[in-house]
């Protein structure tokens, strides 16, 4: 069984589809909601990597845990991070 959602169909902060990247470091991730929330790492040794069998046969992306992070600009960063930066993203496999 398997279930696709379409991100035009409901109105998330952001939808970001690992499956759209390429294996390896993690430089930009397109949202794929209306919103338009990229994120970007202009930083090379901070950013997280990108498998292509994470899970399930799926690709994945992997946070060291110390200094990897992507950077969003407005409003995704107030709903998603609130006003301390700090805060939690559901991943879905």
């Amino acid at each position: 069984m398997s279930l696709i959602v379409d991100p035009s169909t409901l109105s998330p902060t952001g939808w970001w589809i690992a499956n759209s990247l390429s294996t390896g470091p993690v430089a930009s991730w397109t949202d794929s909601s209306t919103a338009g929330n990229n994120m970007v790492q202009n930083t090379a040794v901070n950013r997280p990597l990108c498998y292509a069998n994470a899970r399930n046969g799926l690709k994945g992306v992997q946070f060291d845990g110390g200094d990897d992070y992507l950077n969003t600009t407005g409003v995704a960063s107030i709903l998603m991070l609130g006003s301390s930066g700090v805060g939690t993203i559901m991943c879905v496999f």
